[in-house]
Order: C-alpha cells, then sequence, then structure tokens
C-alpha cells in the first residue's frame, strides 16, 4: 500500500465521480508480483532425462530413449517458460514504449538463441553417444520461450497500443483471442509457402546435381531420404507432407502463445482485484482511510471509482452515525440528571425511550431523607435569587457523597433530598459524609459572612415498588410503599430529638455490623396511621468529635434512662436525665425525656406501654 496524499477536500454529494472526492491517506496499488524462484524441479528432472537419454541411447533401447527424449523436452520447455516470465517481470516496471520494444524483440532473441544453443548442446551430447535428448530439449526450450514471448508481446501491444482504443476488459480479451489465432495462421501459410519453395529448390538442386540423392532426415519417429523426398514432391504428395508438417508447428506454437497470453491475461485481471480484495478485508475491519487506484481498463477503473465512492459515501455515514451516537450519548447523560441512570438499570431500560407508563420492580431498598433545618426562613431573608443560589451550593456539597457510596438521587424536593441505597451500611455512610460536607460548606459560609446550615437526615429500609407513574404526556419516576413514607417521617423526627441522622430499627437490622457505629436508642415511636411502633436509634457519628465523645460516654446512663421511662419508673428516669441534662445541656433527646416527665407528672397512665405516638406526620 502506497501512502497518498491528505486531501481534506469534502465530498459535495454521493453522485460526485471518485476523482472528485475526498481521497482517504492511503492508496492501495497492485502489489509488485514475486519474483519467480529457480525452477528446481524441471532442472532435476531435465538433468536425470538427459542421462537417462544417455544411457538408454548407448544401449540401444530405443523405445525408453525416446520417453527420456519426451521428458526432457517437457522439462526444457518448462526451464523455457520460466526465462521467458523472468524477462517479462523485468520489464514491469519499465516505460511502456521500452516494455513493448522489448517484448517484441524478446521472441527474435530467443529464436536467434535456438542454433548456437542446438550447437553447444550437440558436441557434448554426440561425444557421449546421444544426438537427441539434449539437443532435442535445447531447441524445443528456446522455441518455447520464443513462442511464449510471442504470446506477451500480442498482449503487451494489446495493453499499450490497442489499449487507447479499446476500452471495455471484454473486448480486450477476444481482440487479443483473434490476434493470437490470426498471428498463428499467417505464421503458418507463411511457413508452408516457405516449405513449399525449398523443397522444390531441394528437388531442382539434387536433379541438377549440386546435392546429393542419399542424404538422411532423422525426424525423430522415422528418418527422411533422398530419394523418397524426391518422390514426394516428384508425386505431388510433399504439400500434404508440409501441411501436416506446418499444422504440427503451428499447434506447436499456439499452444505457448495462447498459454502465455491467457498466463498474463490472468495475471493483469488478479493485478487489478488484489487492491479491491485487500480493501474489502480492511473495510470489513472498520478501516475506511483508504482508497483503490483508478486504473487499468475502463471495466476495472469504474469497478475502483464505485469502490472509492462507496467507501467515501460509508465514511461518512459511519461518521454521520458516531456523532448521532454522541449526540444521544449527550442527550442521555443530560437526562440522566434528571432521570438517574441506575434508575433506568433498575427497571433494566437502557434509556428513556425504552421506559413505559407502569414499568415497575419490587425491591428492597434503603431509603434516605435530608432536609435544611428552618429554611423557610432563611429563603425569607435572602429572596428567591440568593435562596436558589444557596441551595445548588448545598446539593452540589451533598451528592458526590451520596454517588461515592453506590446511592442515586431519586428527587430534589427543594431544601430537601430523597436518595436510594441497595444497602444500609451505604446509606448511613453516605449519611455520615454529608454531615461531614455540610461542616465544609459551613465554613465556606462563614468566610462569606452567611449563616450556617444545620440539616436532619433520616433512614429507613424495606420493600417498595420503584416505577413510573403519570399520565400519557408526562411520566415521573418514584418509589411508592410504607417504607419510603416511614423515612420521610423519621426524617421529621429529627427536629423532636435534636439530632443530625435518625435510623429506624429496619435499617439497623441490615447493617452488617452495628457496632462499628456509635449509635444510642433514641426513642420507640408510633407513628400516626402506624399500627407497629418501632425503634428509633441516633447515629452519633456525625456528630462534632467534642460532642460525640460526651454523648458516647454518656450512652450508658442515657440508655438506662430510657429504660426506665419505657417501664414507667418516672422519678428513677427524671434523676437519671436531670443529671444527663447537666453534663449534655445541648442534648435534645435528653431535654426531650424531660419535659416528658415533667408533662406526665409522675404518675404513669393506666395504658402505660413506653411508647411514644405521635399525632404529626
Amino acid at each position: 500500500a502506497t501512502p497518498a496524499k491528505d486531501l481534506a477536500t469534502p465530498a459535495k454529494d454521493l453522485a460526485t465521480p471518485a476523482k472528485d472526492l475526498a481521497p482517504p491517506r492511503r492508496l492501495l496499488t497492485p502489489a509488485s508480483a514475486a519474483r519467480r524462484p529457480w525452477p528446481r524441479a524441471a532442472l532435476l528432472v531435465l538433468v536425470v532425462a538427459l542421462l537417462f537419454g544417455v544411457v538408454t541411447g548407448r544401449g540401444g533401447y530405443e523405445t525408453l530413449n525416446l520417453v527420456g527424449r519426451v521428458v526432457a523436452a517437457v522439462a526444457g520447455c518448462a526451464v523455457g517458460a520460466w526465462l521467458e516470465q523472468r524477462l517479462f517481470q523485468r520489464l514491469l516496471g519499465s516505460h511502456p514504449i521500452l516494455r513493448l520494444l522489448a517484448t517484441l524483440a524478446a521472441p527474435i532473441l530467443f529464436l536467434a538463441l535456438v542454433l548456437p544453443l542446438f550447437v553447444l548442446v550437440t558436441v557434448p551430447f554426440a561425444m557421449l553417444g546421444d544426438r537427441g535428448a539434449g539437443p532435442n530439449a535445447a531447441v524445443l526450450a528456446g522455441f518455447w520461450a520464443a513462442f511464449m514471448a510471442f504470446g506477451t508481446a500480442t498482449m503487451v501491444f494489446i495493453d499499450v497500443v490497442v489499449s487507447l482504443l479499446v476500452r471495455d476488459f471484454r473486448s480486450r480479451v477476444q481482440l487479443a483471442v483473434i490476434s493470437l489465432l490470426g498471428a498463428v495462421l499467417a505464421m503458418s501459410w507463411a511457413l508452408l509457402l516457405l516449405g513449399r519453395r525449398i523443397a522444390h529448390e531441394i528437388v531442382t538442386r539434387i536433379q541438377a546435381g549440386d546435392l546429393p540423392a542419399d542424404f538422411e532426415i532423422d525426424l525423430g519417429f522415422d528418418k527422411l531420404r533422398g530419394d523418397d523426398f524426391v518422390q514426394l514432391v516428384q508425386a505431388g504428395e510433399a504439400d500434404d507432407f508440409l501441411a501436416y508438417g506446418i499444422v504440427f508447428v503451428g499447434m506447436a506454437m499456439a499452444l505457448p502463445a495462447v498459454l502465455s497470453a491467457c498466463g498474463k491475461l490472468a495475471d493483469g485481471v488478479m493485478e487489478r482485484l488484489n487492491p479491491l480484495t485487500r480493501a474489502i478485508d480492511e473495510v470489513t475491519q472498520g478501516h475506511l482511510d483508504l482508497r483503490v487506484e483508478e486504473a487499468g481498463s475502463r471495466d476495472f477503473r469504474h469497478l475502483a471509482e464505485g469502490f472509492n465512492r462507496m467507501v467515501v459515501s460509508l465514511d461518512h455515514t459511519l461518521q454521520e452515525l458516531d456523532r448521532n451516537n454522541r449526540d444521544l450519548a449527550e442527550l442521555n447523560r443530560a437526562a440522566t440528571r434528571f432521570v438517574p441512570l441506575q434508575f433506568l438499570q433498575l427497571l433494566d431500560r437502557d434509556s428513556l425511550r425504552d421506559v413505559a407508563r407502569g414499568d415497575q420492580i419490587e425491591l428492597d431498598l434503603s431509603i434516605m431523607f435530608a432536609d435544611i433545618r428552618g429554611f423557610t426562613t432563611t429563603s425569607e431573608r435572602l429572596g428567591p435569587e440568593a435562596t436558589f443560589a444557596l441551595i445548588n451550593r448545598f446539593l452540589a456539597h451533598m451528592e458526590p457523597a451520596i454517588v461515592t457510596e453506590g446511592g442515586f438521587i431519586n428527587e430534589f424536593m427543594g431544601d430537601g433530598i430523597m436518595a436510594l441505597f441497595h444497602s444500609a451500611d451505604g446509606a448511613v455512610r453516605a449519611a455520615l459524609a454529608m454531615l461531614r460536607a455540610l461542616d465544609t460548606l459551613n465554613a465556606e459560609l462563614a468566610e462569606d459572612g452567611q449563616a450556617p446550615l444545620r440539616i436532619g437526615i433520616g433512614i429507613n429500609s424495606g420493600s417498595l415498588m420503584l416505577g413510573t407513574i403519570g399520565g400519557r404526556e408526562r411520566l415521573s419516576c418514584t418509589v411508592i410503599g410504607d417504607p419510603a413514607n416511614t423515612a420521610s417521617r423519621t426524617e421529621g423526627m429529627t427536629k423532636l430529638y435534636g439530632a443530625g441522622l435518625l435510623i429506624t430499627e429496619a435499617t439497623h437490622a441490615r447493617l452488617a455490623d452495628p457496632d462499628q457505629y456509635w449509635l444510642r436508642d433514641v426513642d420507640c415511636v408510633q407513628a400516626k396511621g402506624k399500627q407497629q411502633p418501632m425503634i428509633v436509634y441516633e447515629v452519633l457519628d456525625g456528630e462534632p468529635p467534642s460532642r460525640r465523645k460526651a454523648r458516647t460516654a454518656a450512652a450508658p446512663r442515657f440508655a438506662e434512662g430510657v429504660t426506665q421511662y419505657r417501664e414507667g419508673r418516672f422519678e428513677a428516669a427524671r434523676a437519671t436525665f436531670a443529671e444527663l441534662a447537666a453534663e449534655l445541656p445541648d442534648d435534645g433527646a435528653v431535654a426531650l425525656y424531660l419535659r416528658r416527665l415533667a408533662a406526665l407528672d409522675g404518675r404513669p397512665p393506666a395504658d402505660w406501654d413506653g411508647v411514644t405516638r405521635l399525632d404529626q406526620k
């Protein structure tokens, strides 16, 4: 493959000829013909046949000697064919006119070498006692090469000269066949006329006494004597004899010429098909930065032009498809900012267009709700524009913590977040990371002269339905189920207990190792509309270090006070919580229990079960 100049002019349309289209960077041209190796087998057979002919000739084995001569002749023709092919290959890269002149001279050159080669071979073989095998092989090799060169010259003449007038490949083939047959017939007729003239001249000289009448001509299979020759001519049978001979010679001439011409013709066809074959292989592998050389006969040029147009069209189509795919990918990425990709994956959908109303799946998930405390007052103080900026700033700090732990945000609810997690541990770790991110955000807000933010996070776990709801024109992705409602109410309880992070007993039960967190049983509550109470735990890991240290140190006494409260031992509980309040003045849960105990006035109701029933959602 020869590199082509990188032309970047785009094609105007698919109907533009290939030569006007922007060629790709690589040009595929016919590969150079491989050099033919030495005909070792033919040379070996030739040597063995010649030695066999010598042995059988000296031994008087006529039949075996004839076999040796035939084999040697065939091997000699093979060697002659190799010589002619090597000469043709040497001329392939030369100028067309020089190649034409050389191929026209090649038959004459090979014929001119026949006589000296015959003499050169005859002498040593005569000394060895065999006058037939060696000379015959040499002569036939020379004639075979000459006649092959004649067929080659015909093809080169058509390719260089006639191709200027005859454009299509079919006409060239027909012209080549007609030319070869015509040339062979013309030469055969010329040889017939020349043979008749020579035969009559020989008879005239014999009759005049200029030539002896007792000469003999060895025909290989028989001998022609002078007297018999004169009788043939005088009887008028010489023309028939010459005609048979000329037919044989003509066939002998036509065979190598036709073989050579057909071989060169096939090579020419394959020479033009080879780049197309290579190009097709590369295109199937996705390599479109190529084009095929538009040369040869009109048929091959049209084939190459059509292929090049196809490659350009395919390249443009694939580029357009790639652009569309990139646009679609960008659209999908943009869509995932509104509909989480994980949501689609859970529904086993590849894109939004695959989602239909009512698609749903039941999953066991952990649901997180997070909300900014007192944001209504903050928004009134800041105004709409600053409020939007603050919300986006807050959410930008919270989102990475959720995504890092494998969760995804199902919904932004003004100043709140609803996120889903496959594991309870992931939800708790994300919530703790959110509290740390809030500390970072508050430090930034302090530098800007703004008040800090406080958030409450509630987490619950359970089985719920995830899917799409809506009408014909608008859909929404959501989760439906009691665990989601409970998670929302748990987040609301953070205000009641003054906690940053609360989890339910369902989430606590799904933790791989609850002891890895600082947890305390805050209360046993029954939310409004619920039949079963639940334990609510506060996760202390997200509290500032000093506060966490103080509360974890007091955790056993806090648990004791909660137990006393649930068992109805209010006086003991009041004493415990009063002691804790002195140590933990900012503990909202301790303050809440003291207020409850004060309201109960030390007398447990008759139906007391230690469960806190909430009358608000």
